[in-house]
């Protein structure tokens, strides 16, 4: 009983509201044995067209048009027409100018009636426009095509050409070299400098080992040398001297007596 009373009710308020709802479904609404799939697909499309209406900016004939269920649409074949006729005028517009077919196309129309009338309005121009694309084309049928490009597509400037065309002749250069020479191919820098690096090390191990030799060498040269009955006497003299506080020999005379010993313990003197 209880379903039943709510199912009474339910059906009450769904029969109170048939006005407004055939008002909003109009012949889709049936009461309660209303297709709900078709209202649903009711509802998402008036919520779509309305986006469009809002967004676009379109006219009342638009929603006239929208709720009558078999429309008069001659207007919008016409209309397809037109833009498709428009559409190939412009294709063959850039074909004449020297732009590619696309060029303009899909420009908005305000954006192609400027660029339109900049062309008209400098019809003077057009001897010396053919002269520049009658070039552009030769260039970009010849091996300068890529750095055309560059300067067409606004990369490089002029006044960076002739760098940029440097470096680019090098690098391609180079390549070329380097697909030519498997040494050169086959190089890797990083083993490179990890060898060079390498030898460096090498070569200072060695100078400090021929260094430690040499030093070794000198010092026992230096003793060797010291053990002579020569050196020796002279030995006793320089510490003679050295201990004196009076009656020293002049350096002249020092020297000349203990050259021998002097120049062992210091041979750079």
């Amino acid at each position: 009983m209880r379903l039943v009373s709510e199912y009474l009710g339910k059906r009450n308020s769904l029969e109170s509201q048939n006005l407004l709802a055939s008002q909003l479904f109009g012949p889709l609404w049936n009461g309660e044995t209303s297709q709900w799939d078709q209202l649903e697909l009711y509802v998402a499309w008036v919520l779509e067209f309305r986006e469009i209406y809002v967004q676009k900016g379109l006219s009342e004939r638009a929603i006239t048009t929208a709720i009558n269920a078999n429309p008069d649409v001659g207007f919008v074949q016409t209309i397809r027409q037109d833009s498709i006729q428009i559409r190939e005028a412009l294709q063959r517009l850039a074909y004449l100018v020297g732009w590619s077919e696309e060029y303009i196309v899909d420009w908005d129309l305000p954006l192609i009636q400027q660029r339109v009338g900049q062309i008209i309005q400098n019809l003077s121009l057009a001897q010396r426009w053919a002269a520049f694309e009658s070039t552009r084309q030769k260039v970009a049928g010849g091996f300068g095509k890529e750095i055309l490009n560059w300067i067409w597509s606004g990369q490089t400037s002029l006044r960076e050409l002739s760098s940029t065309f440097q470096r680019a002749f090098y690098q391609k250069w180079l390549s070329l070299v380097l697909e030519d020479r498997i040494v050169l191919k086959e190089f890797h820098s990083v083993g490179h400098e990890q060898r060079v690096k390498e030898f460096q090390d090498l070569d200072a191990k060695i100078l400090r080992q021929n260094q430690s030799n040499l030093s070794g060498f000198l010092r026992a040269k230096l003793q060797t040398s010291l053990r002579t009955n020569e050196i020796q006497t002279q030995m006793l003299e320089l510490r003679s001297q050295l201990n004196r506080q009076r009656g020293i020999w002049p350096l002249r005379l020092l020297m000349r007596k203990c050259f021998d010993v002097i120049r062992a313990a210091k041979p750079c003197l």
